[in-house]
């Protein structure tokens, strides 16, 4: 049987882990409005390119709304901006 992620990291290596996911994505989505914002695009602009309401949009704006991948992808095909990962693996093992 697999190890789990868990089992493989210290308690410590496996909640940093998280929160450094957690901020990639949050990261993401901020510079995802910048550009919305420095290109003059506004919200409703957003939502009607989306199919979706003013509030959808400003609530996937807000700072503590964690975005699914698909929603981040959505929005950046609404500005225009490819979003590129960097994959890399984690663990002991790894290193």
């Amino acid at each position: 049987m697999a190890q789990r992620m868990e089992d493989r990291l210290k308690p410590e290596e496996y909640i940093g882990l998280a929160a450094d996911l957690e901020s990639d994505y949050l990261k993401v989505k901020h510079f995802l409005v910048s550009a919305r914002r420095e290109q003059d695009i506004t919200q409703n602009d957003i939502a009607s390119f989306l199919g979706l309401s003013d509030t959808q949009v400003r609530e996937f704006e807000q700072y503590d709304y964690d975005p699914r991948v698909s929603e981040l992808n959505e929005y950046a095909m609404a500005v225009g901006v490819r979003i590129r990962s960097e994959e890399r693996r984690v663990g002991k093992e790894c290193r």
